[in-house]
C-alpha cells in the first residue's frame, strides 16, 4: 500500500498540535480569500473562523477542476506528451 498520509483519512497518531496548526493555517487562508470582499476586519475574521473547514463553496466550471470540466490534461500527462515529442525529435 502507498503512503498513508495520502489516503485521505487523518492519521491515527496525529496530535492536537497538528490539528491546531492546520486549523489556524486554514483560517488564515480563508482570511486571505475574503480580503477583497469589502468586509471589515472583524466580519472577515468571524466568517473565516466559521468557513475555514469548507472553503470550496463553488464547483462551477470556472472554479472547479479544469480536467473535469474542460478536458484539459493533467500536469503529468502534459509532461509525458512533452517527453514523447522531445524523444520523437531526437530520434530523427
Amino acid at each position: 500500500m502507498g503512503d498513508p498520509s495520502r489516503s485521505g483519512l487523518p492519521p491515527a497518531n496525529r496530535g492536537r498540535a497538528a490539528r491546531r496548526h492546520h486549523r489556524s493555517r486554514m483560517i488564515e487562508r480563508a482570511r486571505r480569500a475574503l480580503r477583497f470582499l469589502g468586509m471589515s476586519d472583524r466580519e472577515r475574521d468571524t466568517f473565516a473562523r466559521k468557513a475555514h473547514d469548507h472553503l470550496a463553496s463553488c464547483s462551477c466550471w470556472m472554479c472547479g477542476n479544469p480536467r473535469r470540466f474542460l478536458g484539459e490534461p493533467t500536469i503529468q500527462e502534459r509532461r509525458a506528451d512533452e517527453a514523447r515529442t522531445l524523444e520523437h525529435k531526437t530520434d530523427r
